[in-house]
Order: structure tokens, then C-alpha cells, then sequence
């Protein structure tokens, strides 16, 4: 692969914020931010093109070197260098041609016939059984939307089995959460920022990083057991008043509306990415 491609992938892998200012300063390469490039049939685009969030169409001849980066590929032309597609939604129609290498990371490929002359490396796509999103980056949506099921299914696996061993303390949380709700959320803050703390401070002398794992490991269960406490008081909230009283089935209730909230946003777009994100780091 030649050095300019890679050195434009890196480019962008490393901060994508940048890149209005490149496209200003770059006087041989277009490199739009969710933007639409079509190159028609009979039409030839004599520069490289890159694009970030972006949908680019070639069904003419790029002389060059195409880039896409958290959007949509598609090519029935023909593109005299390499094509390099990370995080995007890739088709290469029949007749497609690629002279050079055809690079593919975490990229689902429609192949229907295209012919690449170089190499083809490609990273496959993980969590492709997810619906997709709608906007830019929505194969990067996916992923964290993979990746929050994922993680909302281990929580919900560890705070049905805190809900087992723990009923009595999980049933106590639950009866306080509604009385001093904003207090516990008020705590929790506060208890974040110093568990944090404390861990990398313990975390700068070496003697003392067991001593920290050790330590996060038991701010985590407590954590977990917290948010059991949390799920039983949601269900409560919601289940027959006569079957208020069973903390398996209310916190069972009380986890749907966590996971939806937390997975859900990311297949709405980039609003729904960002929110998401931000539920991540909160939740």
C-alpha cells in the first residue's frame, strides 16, 4: 500500500476532528464531513478522495486513492489506486475494479463481482447481526450498541444473582431509593470521583496496585448491588401491587427500561449516538 494512504488513514484513526481543517488546507484531495460524493459514469475525479461520515459513489474512474471512514462505499467504476473503508457499510458492484489494494476494517462488504488487483486485508465487521442505525456513522453506532447489549446482559446476569443471595439487603435499597433518590444519585457522583482518585493514586507506586484491583473489585460489587436495589424499586414501581414484594420479578421489570435506554439511542442517528455515548460514561 502506498505511504500516502496510510499516512491519511492514520490521519484520520488519530483525530477526526481535524479533518475541516485539512479539507481547507489540502489542495489536492476533496475531504468532506458528511457529505455526498457521486462520480458518474463518464465522469473522472483526478484526485484522491476521503471521506468521513460520508457517502461517496463512484460509478466513473478516481485517479487516485479512496478513503472512507464512518459511512457508505459503494463502486460500480473504477478506482486506480487503493480503497481503504473503516467502519462503513461497502458494496463493489460487477464490474468494479480496484487496481490497487483494498483495504476493509470492521466494514460489511457486499461483494457482487468486483475485482481487486492488489491485496484485499479486511477486519471483519463484529456485532453484524444488529440492525443499523440511519445517518453518519452508523456502523460505528452498531458497534457501541453491540457492545452496550453486551454489557447490559452481563449486568443483568450479575444483579439477578446479587437479587439471590442478597434478597433482604436488595429489598432494603430498593424501599430507600424512592425516599432519597437524588441524595443516592448525589452520592454516587461523589463516590465515583473518589473511588477514582483513590485508585490512581494506589495505582502510582507499585507496591500498592493490588491493593487498588482489590479495592476496585469491591467498589464494583457494591456497585452492582446498588443498581439491583435500583432495577427491584423501577419494577415495583410497575408490577401488581400483590407481587411487590418479589425482588427477582421486580428487579427483572426494573432492568427493561436500563436497557433500552442505554441501547436503544444508538440507532437514531448522530444525535443518538452522542446521546448514548453519554449514557455510557454515566451509567
Amino acid at each position: 500500500m502506498p505511504r500516502r494512504t496510510v499516512l491519511i488513514l492514520v490521519a484520520l484513526l488519530a483525530g477526526a476532528s481535524l479533518t475541516p481543517a485539512l479539507a481547507a488546507g489540502s489542495g489536492d484531495a476533496a475531504m468532506p464531513v458528511f457529505n455526498r460524493i457521486v462520480i458518474d459514469r463518464g465522469e473522472v475525479a483526478p484526485d484522491d478522495i476521503v471521506s468521513v461520515g460520508g457517502t461517496v459513489i463512484v460509478r466513473g474512474v478516481v485517479r487516485g486513492d479512496v478513503v472512507v471512514v464512518g459511512g457508505t462505499f459503494e463502486l460500480s467504476g473504477e478506482v486506480t489506486g487503493d480503497v481503504v473503508n473503516v467502519l462503513c457499510d461497502a458494496r463493489l458492484d460487477e464490474g468494479a475494479t480496484i487496481a490497487g489494494d483494498y483495504v476493509s476494517v470492521l466494514t460489511d462488504v457486499e461483494d457482487a463481482g468486483g475485482t481487486v488487483t492488489g491485496e484485499r486485508i479486511h477486519v471483519p465487521m463484529v456485532f453484524s447481526w444488529l440492525p443499523r442505525g440511519v445517518g453518519p456513522f452508523k456502523v460505528v453506532a452498531s458497534l457501541f450498541a453491540g457492545w452496550h447489549a453486551l454489557r447490559a446482559f452481563v449486568t443483568l446476569l450479575l444483579v439477578l444473582l446479587f437479587a439471590l443471595l442478597l434478597p433482604r439487603r436488595i429489598d432494603i435499597l430498593a424501599r430507600e431509593v424512592p425516599r432519597s433518590y437524588g441524595i443516592a444519585l448525589l452520592l454516587g457522583f461523589v463516590l465515583h470521583l473518589l473511588m477514582l482518585t483513590v485508585f490512581l493514586a494506589l495505582c502510582s507506586t507499585v507496591i500498592a496496585i493490588p491493593l487498588a484491583f482489590l479495592l476496585l473489585l469491591a467498589f464494583w460489587v457494591v456497585r452492582m448491588i446498588g443498581r439491583a436495589g435500583m432495577f427491584c424499586a423501577l419494577g415495583r414501581g410497575v408490577l401488581p401491587a400483590e407481587r411487590g414484594t418479589a425482588v427477582l420479578a421486580a428487579v427483572l421489570v426494573g432492568f427493561v427500561p436500563y436497557a433500552v435506554l442505554t441501547v436503544a439511542p444508538f440507532f437514531f442517528g448522530l444525535p443518538g449516538l452522542l446521546f448514548g455515548l453519554l449514557l455510557i460514561m454515566l451509567v
